[in-house]
């Protein structure tokens, strides 16, 4: 495009008056006072009001040191070139302050005319409404961008513009690129010095990412809420008072109470029954100080018997002040089991009490006759021995010998029988103050063999102190007694602390066990063949075994015929699992 004629005016202000500047590029005789972008931008609007054939305005800086602006309007005269005119007018410096302003905002500003064509806009603007240049932009009916289903409420807003003041919508646009967006928009009409509506004002927030989260935030409440409802287990919200603020169907049904009902309670105490109510109150209590806390309580029910439910309570904080959140699961399934495993415990217990009655009782009662045979044997062979032939001697001493072995195995069997109801309370002890113990008990018999007898370092240990003597003193004495009988006997005893056990060993280098009997010795009234020319009844080991089962432990054997034998036994350390 090419200038055909200026006035004086734009003479003196593109300083041309020395020159013949007809038919000069328009780009010529503005690029002292504009930048290229600036041109550009101009040429756009230019080819715009050629094709289109209305008004267009721009404004640019000529001196950004004195800060003075200037407003092109651009025309397309009705002579039969069409050419285009441009009206060039400076505005105030406080214009470009304010220009600045809007064109640095985050908000699309957007002057609208009333018949909803775009008069003007901000830089924001552009990006909003998905172009590059104001070309796209002015002189377009804002209408076509708005969403089908939104379209109309925005065509009311500007055919009713001067019934109101200011109106806030949030509105769906379709951009030029295809993308949707939401907006928030502000509109307000704009007078004339006559107070006539000349424009519309409208300010436009996008607020697409705002409405995503929204409805994201949306379903998720809908399915955290589905899921509290769905979940077969009680779920409330309930304030310092007591006062329910919010519970799922679940404990409607649970109860029996609607909703209605739920909101008239005065108290969450109330779906409890009366004589729970304390214990849950002091739940409360704890929960506010520890965090969290759990009781069980009998929950009411209008048309049925209570439910037992293991309560739940958390502390929260809900709309600025705090609340508990409680949870309740039905445990009826485990107080049926509960209260049969304590019926069968009680049972349990009376008929083992009945059990030890009866075998001290009958210990007691084959005890004195055996007293009587072996006195009365005694008494015969220290009256009437000089009297009796050999063979009757040897009658009377084999009948004395059993009737002591029938005592010794009566006591060992009731000892037996007696393991779990003695005192087995735990203490920390030194193994090796128990072993001291044994080795005085044995000195004779450790000192008529020559034993060499080595006690490494034990740990110290919690257990029942009486029953672990009785381990120790059944391995020591069954290693004494079988003890090798050609070469010096030999008894060590060490201990190890592990993991979650302690570990003891006793090794000796008697004559040792086979492979097929080392599992039989642990058996009640089990001797191997071996071990018929030494003493004893079998029961030494089985009582072993069974302590050592009450402490958590395990024992074994590792042994060879003639290379000795090394018992091991292990103690756990957990309390839990001593019975």
């Amino acid at each position: 495009m090419k200038l055909i004629a200026c006035n004086e005016a734009f003479c003196e202000w593109a300083d041309c008056h020395d020159q013949n500047f007809d038919h000069w590029p328009i780009e010529r005789a503005l690029s002292p006072h504009l930048e290229s972008n600036q041109l550009e931008e101009l040429g756009h609007l230019l080819d715009v009001v050629n094709d289109r054939g209305k008004p267009r305005f721009y404004n640019f800086i000529k001196n950004s040191a004195q800060l003075e602006e200037f407003r092109i309007e651009i025309k397309k005269l009705s002579n039969e070139n069409q050419d285009l005119a441009l009206f060039i007018q400076p505005i105030h410096p406080s214009g470009n302050k304010l220009k600045s302003i809007l064109n640095n905002i985050p908000t699309a500003i957007i002057d609208v005319g009333l018949d909803g064509k775009i008069l003007g806009c901000n830089p924001i603007t552009i990006d909003t409404l998905g172009s590059e240049n104001y070309a796209d932009i002015l002189g377009v009916n804002i209408l076509k961008f708005f969403h089908d289903h939104d379209r109309p409420v925005a065509n009311e807003i500007i055919k009713s513009i001067d019934h109101f003041e200011r109106l806030e919508r949030e509105l769906r646009i379709i951009d030029l690129k295809g993308n949707k967006k939401w907006l928030s928009i502000t509109v307000t009409p704009l007078f004339n010095k006559e107070g006539k509506v000349i424009s519309i004002l409208s300010i436009a927030k996008d607020i697409t990412d705002e409405k995503k989260a929204l409805r994201a935030l949306k379903r998720e409440k809908e399915l955290t809420q589905t899921l509290i409802n769905n979940v077969p287990s009680l779920f409330f919200l309930f304030d310092q008072k007591g006062k329910l603020l919010k519970w799922n169907g679940y404990t409607e049904t649970a109860t029996g109470y609607s909703s209605q009902e739920f909101s008239q309670l005065s108290n969450v105490k109330n779906i409890i029954i009366a004589e729970d109510r304390a214990k849950v109150q002091e739940a409360i209590l704890k929960a506010y100080e520890l965090g969290s806390y759990q009781v069980d309580a009998y929950l009411k029910n209008k048309t049925s018997a209570p439910t037992p439910y293991l309560f739940k309570a958390k502390p929260i904080i809900y709309h600025g002040q705090p609340c508990i959140i409680g949870t309740g699961v039905n445990i009826s399934t485990r107080k049926e089991f509960e209260d049969a495993l304590s019926a069968k415990n009680l049972a349990l217990e009376a008929a083992n009490q009945e059990l030890n009655t009866f075998a001290s009782m009958v210990s007691h009662d084959l005890k004195e006759p055996l007293r009587m045979v072996k006195n009365f044997m005694e008494l015969l062979d220290k009256k009437y021995s000089d009297n009796l032939p050999e063979k009757a001697k040897q009658y009377i001493q084999i009948s004395r010998d059993s009737a002591i072995k029938m005592q010794d195995l009566i006591t060992e069997m009731l000892n037996h029988a007696r393991l779990g109801y003695v005192d087995q309370a735990r203490e920390t002890f030194n193994p090796e103050v128990l072993i001291n113990a044994i080795k005085e008990l044995h000195q004779a018999q450790i000192d008529e063999k020559n034993v060499k007898f080595t006690v490494h370092p034990l740990p110290m240990v919690e257990a029942s102190r009486t029953a672990i003597k009785i381990v120790f003193q059944n391995l020591i004495s069954n290693a004494l007694k079988y003890s090798a009988e050609k070469e010096t006997p030999e008894i060590e005893i060490s201990g190890n602390d592990l993991e979650d056990y302690w570990e003891f060993t006793i090794k000796d280098n008697g004559p040792g066990i086979a492979k097929k009997d080392q599992e039989l010795i642990f058996l009640l009234f089990t001797r191997t063949k071996a071990s018929g020319k030494y003493q004893g009844i079998g029961m030494g080991l089985a009582t072993c075994k069974k302590i050592i089962q009450q402490h958590g432990g395990h024992i074994s054997v590792e042994s060879a015929l003639g290379q000795g034998a090394k018992f091991t036994f292990t103690i756990k350390k957990s309390p839990e699992n001593f019975a």
